[in-house]
């Protein structure tokens, strides 16, 4: 895998295999090119298939089909277009998604590409293991207003091939069942969308999406909206996925929580996850957070005011919990050679 103009080897560069038969379907196999621009797959059968590569910022490659038969090999040169600094375009072959204004349709479009294949190249990386870094994860308390540490409750530290950094539950679990959800203890279990469920076609089915430029903090970004559809009551998430403006590779992805157990006004309850690529093209989740809120163990009572009508229950908000966690990279590990 090379660049046209300059012949240089692409790393990273997001290789996959489908049936020729399966427009829109997910691919048989994937993979990542390494820092020589080599790759390999291996096709599950004998058939036809196609081929397809994808660099962030440049338009997606498609082979013509391929005609594979038992145990063959089969050695594929592509050469990709160089960097224009300008969004693709694609043709949207899948169920379209759902967008809060129609001109807004193609870019949304074009923003989720490239989005969904940092999102995929990350998962081929640490499904492949193609990362090694010393991951350490805390618990902590925070002040809600103003998210001082008040305390820690626990760090762990590991170091080797790095493994999911945080797991989520399944994506058709959280659209049935929300992000959040009252234990048997009456505690509160709260989820973050992971690489795996904002890949999922329950997440795009239940989201609506639309584009934003980044401003403050966000200046030289162009987020990609999303929140509940109209309509849905389940305990759901809403934030943006950010990329960077210029080359479209993927930053991060901040949320907040759509309804919450007890109303409150705090913008601090939800998380970020944020992404890097590697020198060797590999991706991985840099940093993470959610922030969980702490509620007093004993309700208050409030009167409405009003003979007859019982008194409110209210639950305080005394603090957040902070569950997050940084991946300090080591090394690439040795002997990925094709």
């Amino acid at each position: 895998m090379k660049e046209q103009a300059s012949g240089l080897p692409l790393a990273g560069v997001l290789i996959a295999l489908a049936r020729d038969d399966s427009q829109g379907a997910s691919p048989v196999a994937t993979a990542l090119t390494n820092e020589q621009g080599a790759y390999s797959l291996r096709a599950p059968q004998a058939g036809r298939y196609r081929l397809g590569a994808k660099r962030i910022g440049v338009r997606r490659y498609t082979s013509v089909a391929i005609d594979l038969a038992e145990s063959q090999e089969v050695v594929l040169d592509v050469e990709l277009e160089a960097l224009v600094y300008q969004l693709p375009t694609v043709t949207v072959h899948s169920e379209p998604l759902c967008v809060r204004r129609a001109d807004q349709a193609g870019r949304v479009a074009s923003l989720w590409d490239e989005a969904s294949t940092a999102l995929t190249a990350t998962q081929v990386s640490l499904r492949d293991r193609l990362v090694h870094a010393r991951v350490v994860r805390y618990v902590r308390n925070l002040n809600a207003a103003n998210l001082r540490v008040e305390g820690e409750r626990s760090r762990r530290q590991t170091d080797g091939a790095v493994d999911r950094p945080f797991v989520s539950l399944p994506a058709d679990a959280l659209s049935r069942n929300g992000y959040w959800r009252v234990l048997p203890n009456d505690s509160i279990a709260w989820y973050a969308p992971d690489a795996a469920v904002l890949l999922s076609a329950s997440f795009a089915r239940d989201h609506c999406f639309g584009v934003v430029e980044g401003r403050g903090d966000r200046t030289g970004l162009t987020g990609m909206e999303f929140e509940p559809e109209p309509g849905r009551e389940t305990p759901d998430v809403r934030g943006t996925i950010w990329v960077d403006a210029r080359t479209f590779e993927l930053r991060l992805v901040e949320f907040r929580y759509s309804r919450l157990p007890f109303p409150s006004s705090n913008r601090n309850i939800g998380g970020e996850v944020h992404f890097a690529k590697l020198a060797s093209g590999a991706w991985i989740v840099e940093r993470w957070f959610i922030r969980m809120p702490r509620y007093n163990k004993s309700p208050t009572t409030r009167s409405t005011g009003i003979p007859g009508v019982q008194p409110i229950v209210e639950f305080r908000l005394t603090g957040l919990v902070e569950e997050g966690g940084t991946v300090a990279v080591a090394s690439a590990p040795p002997g990925r050679q094709y």
